[in-house]
């Protein structure tokens, strides 16, 4: 008898085990079916218009859930792009930090990796075609940095779905075979705070830009490639913030600290300008 109980829970933890590793199978071919799907397309973008095609895979990856998401299986869209007032194509109406807000609709997937090639053409992204098409890194951090998305791991994500993947080793063979390494094991590493990650992409960032490119704030200068009006008036200088604005992009676009900015317009630690809002680049009191 107490053999037969042995034989029972051996066979248990077996089955516990096996279903364990058909669950975690699944989860992973779920991403590499995606990689092998979109991996050419993503390296043709990295031809065409120098964006690293391991940061598109996984910018794609995370904004799309692997193609699981509505924006992706609805509207095409991977990259969670919104309509803009520039968007004269198809839309979709999507529920994200508000209700019904307009997204971009594309008839392919394809166009929607265009798009987002096109998208990071803006002047607000010229700083990152400044780094080396290898440094997803600062890719990365700058992405999050220019505002493209106020999460604050953004980048974290980026580049362990870059590493776990190997998705700054893709080789584009004529089989379509994608090279994917095996997932590593998830780190238990304890949680950065705002700070640290703040000062984290600040330190990438700078080492990978040509510290002579870099525009100094202290003298009053501004990027040659900001893309708001600037306006002074007694020697007080402000923008118009406008739709996707943040105080960490706006302060990556004039190199311009972001707890500085906050502190000039009178905002928290969490907060950001609303569209409209005056925007002081300087002290005005």
């Amino acid at each position: 008898m107490k053999r037969y109980f042995e034989l029972v829970a051996i066979l248990c933890m077996s089955a516990v085990t096996a279903l364990g590793q058909e669950q975690k199978a699944v989860l992973n071919e779920t991403y590499v079916k995606y990689i092998a799907q979109y991996k050419k397309i993503a390296l043709e973008q990295e031809k065409t218009h120098k964006i690293p095609a391991c940061i598109t895979l996984a910018q794609g990856l995370l904004e799309s859930g692997a193609g699981q998401s509505e924006l992706a299986t609805k509207a095409n869209n991977h990259f969670g792009i919104k309509c803009h007032k520039d968007w004269t194509g198809e839309t979709y109406s999507h529920n994200d930090e508000t209700n019904s807000e307009c997204f971009r609709k594309y008839k392919h997937a394809k166009e929607s990796y265009e798009d987002h090639s096109v998208f990071l053409l803006r002047p607000r992204y010229a700083k990152l075609f400044e780094l080396k098409i290898s440094d997803y890194k600062g890719w990365a951090h700058g992405l999050r940095q220019c505002g493209y998305a106020t999460d604050p791991t953004y980048a974290t994500k980026l580049i362990k779905l870059i590493e776990d993947y190997g998705l700054n080793n893709l080789e584009d063979k004529q089989s379509g075979g994608t090279q994917v390494s095996t997932p590593k094991k998830e780190e238990q590493k304890p949680k950065a705070s705002k700070k640290e990650v703040n000062k984290e992409e600040n330190d990438i960032v700078a080492k990978s830009l040509d510290s002579k490119k870099r525009v100094s704030a202290t003298m009053g200068e501004v990027s040659l490639f900001s893309e708001h009006k600037v306006y002074t008036e007694r020697f007080v200088r402000w923008i118009i913030a406008e739709q996707g604005d943040t105080y960490e992009a706006i302060g990556f676009e004039f190199n311009i600290d972001a707890s500085r900015l906050r502190k000039y317009n009178g905002a928290t630690d969490r907060q950001q300008p609303e569209i409209g809002q005056r925007v002081y680049l300087t002290h005005h009191k």
